[in-house]
């Protein structure tokens, strides 16, 4: 609201004035009235509470899974902070050989994300008194922690995205970025895992913001900081050294200004801060092989860690077959990943703006040098990532906090361009583009958190399966890939169960074990659309398992669908479907749970018919044909 508006009245307190001096002037005294709210003013609070609203959502029921540990990359992240121990001296953190710290110590551990998350959670695990008698973490208890630090790191990507937008835009425009990033569906939903993107994140958006002071003031400490974040940001995740791009940028900027001596003193300086934090970070990354403290300063990488590192582009590439690449068959490189971002990560609101924005920048680049900088890093992101073979759309979290920054640049010039216009309806919907902006992130982030207000599906299967299943049942499921039916947190089941292993390749011993298995289930739970979703987007490796998904489907083989589980998006009456968006955004908390039933119409022998042995062949993922979405099995009312 505005401040009250002050009015003068005068107040006659006489009209005739003492004897030889002149009539006083009448007195004028303040008085208050509050005035009505201004547009400006009514935005600024509906950009507040928009604020405010999607720094909540982070927070509510991280517990979303009652502690089954459903997300898979959370349950490994935590196990392995929860096996790390102390180190006996400094020397011995920084020697990757022997550091009770470095997670490639473990035994059958292939840890490839940064350590710096896991530091951060052991420091929250051991003040909280999470320490067991061995040394290690509790690790049921650790999970509460991780994802509280991961909501509270993602708040911190909102204040430093606000203290970025207050260099360029009055406080209004700054609190509408950072209502966007506190609304955004995907940083709420990635703030209810205990992951290393939010802090990956974090740590990019806080090094703009300090290489944006260093490009204003050209200040050592400046320097310092940028490199000490975004080392941060590489002892979170290594994929972030794509932000070097932006730091070049600004380093070209002020050699442009001043001196080559003075730019290659300020570039020492961020390699400086940025060497300590990774080396700190991120030990387990350089060998370090020194009895004394001398081994931080060892820079040979760890062999380890290279291989991890190669094994894990080769899958991004699409060169390694692991089960969860299949999902990326057949996807059309950037616009599928746009597709994610507009209709389930950001909003298409809040990206179209965005790329308003990134338009208006490079028609005038030499206007807001820092703001061309952050359309320069987005677009680079969303180039590399989305095309990609692997296109998880967690990899854009660091993004979202520039998008803001273009989004309210859009919205900015349009203000300033219609202002004067001589119609009025002009003036009045150029300004009210970006209060409806944020409403709109506020319904979609609504939509989003109303999931975790709701019991998870695999859990409400789980308690149906037991009330109504007898004990001794032979059931099946589909894969050890994905989370077996029921969870053993409802409690004993006693059913007879078997898993039907889709994700093997289609050889002859395993259709010959399908048909048995298939023989004796009375019942089969597709635990998530991770099985039925994508194998068929491989048919040439998988031709009887897509045919045994499509007999399924259309009640050739037998089986009746039974129930369904699900918990879309909701707001009010209206549900939003989102189980073919991308596999990571729906199967870890609200996956679409199917249990089908026997019927009579089952039988063996033409069961044989339509599972029939294949050739069996070598396939790579990024080899595969195109994929004809159309001809995709669904399950019934999909």
């Amino acid at each position: 609201m505005q401040s009250p508006r002050a009015s003068e009245e005068p107040i006659e307190e006489s009209t005739e004035a003492p004897a030889g001096k002149i009539a006083a002037s009448p007195i004028r005294r303040k008085t208050f009235r509050l005035g009505r709210p201004t547009f400006s003013a009514i935005a600024s609070a509906i950009f507040l509470g928009c604020l405010f609203f999607g720094l909540g959502c982070r927070f509510f029921n991280l517990n979303w899974d009652e502690g089954a540990q459903l997300h898979p990359d959370e349950r490994f992240c935590v196990s392995v902070a929860a096996q790390l121990k102390v180190p006996a001296s400094p020397g011995q953190f920084f020697d990757s050989r022997i550091s009770p710290l470095s997670p490639a110590n473990l035994e059958n551990t292939h840890y490839v994300y940064g350590q710096l998350p896991l530091f951060l959670l052991q420091i929250a695990g051991r003040l909280t008194g999470l320490t067991t008698e061995t040394g290690t973490l509790d690790p049921v208890a650790l999970f509460g922690r991780g994802r509280f630090l991961s909501a509270l790191f993602d708040c911190g990507t909102v204040w430093f995205t606000f203290l970025l937008a207050r260099r360029f835009f009055d406080a209004q425009k700054a609190l509408f970025c950072a209502a966007l990033i506190a609304c955004a569906a995907l940083h709420i939903q990635q703030s209810h895992f205990f992951i290393t993107d939010p802090f990956a994140a974090f740590f990019v958006t806080a090094s703009f913001w300090a290489a944006a002071r260093l490009s204003q003031h050209f200040r050592a400490r400046d320097a310092l900081l940028t490199g000490a974040f975004f080392g941060a940001a590489l002892a979170c995740k290594i994929s972030a050294g794509l932000f070097g791009i932006a730091l070049l940028a600004f380093f070209l900027q002020i050699a442009r200004r001043d001196s080559a001596r003075r730019t290659i003193f300020l570039a020492l300086c961020c390699f400086c801060g940025a060497f300590l934090s990774l080396r700190i970070g991120n030990p387990m990354m350089f060998r370090g092989e020194s009895e004394l403290l001398s081994g931080a300063f060892d820079l040979q990488l760890e062999a380890r860690y290279l291989k991890e590192l190669a094994n894990q582009a080769a899958i991004t590439r699409g060169d390694a077959d692991v089960p969860f690449n299949v999902q990326w068959i057949g996807r059309t490189p950037l616009v599928f990943s746009l597709r994610q971002l507009g209709f389930w990560a950001y909003g298409w609101p809040l990206l179209l703006s965005a790329g308003a924005g990134m338009c208006l920048i490079f028609l005038k680049p030499r206007r807001d040098f820092v703001l061309f900088v952050a359309a320069i890093f987005a677009l680079t992101l969303l180039l590399v990532q989305g095309t990609a073979f692997s296109k998880f759309t967690r990899y854009f979290l660091p993004m979202t906090p520039f998008c803001a920054l273009l989004a309210a640049h859009f919205w900015q010039r349009i203000e300033t361009k219609t202002s004067g216009h001589k119609l009025r309806v002009f003036r009045i919907g150029a300004r009210c583009g970006a209060p409806i902006v944020a409403l709109g992130a506020v319904a979609w982030a609504l939509c989003v958190t109303s999931i975790y207000a709701r019991p998870h599906p695999r859990i409400a299967a789980s308690r149906w399966i037991v009330n109504n299943i007898p004990p001794g049942t032979s059931v099946a499921n589909e894969t050890a890939w994905d989370e077996g039916l029921p969870l053993g947190l409802v409690g004993p089941t006693r059913l007879d169960s078997t898993i039907l292993e889709t994700y093997e390749p289609d050889t002859p011993g395993k259709i010959a074990d399908l048909n048995r298995k298939l023989n004796r289930s009375q019942w089969i739970f597709l635990s998530s659309g991770r099985s039925w979703q994508n194998i068929p987007r491989w048919p040439q490796k998988w031709p009887v398992t897509t045919e045994f998904y499509r007999a399924l489907f259309d009640g050739r083989l037998g089986f009746k669908l039974e129930k369904r589980f699900d918990s879309f998006p909701r707001l009010g009456a209206w549900q939003f479907p989102d189980a073919a968006s991308e596999e990571s955004l729906t199967v870890y908390d609200h996956p679409l749970v199917l249990l089908f039933r026997k019927t009579e119409n089952y039988s063996a022998a033409k069961t044989r018919e339509i599972l029939r042995a294949p050739e069996n062949r070598d396939w790579r993922p990024n080899r595969a044909l195109q994929v004809d979405e159309s001809a995709l099995p669904m399950p019934p009312g999909f």
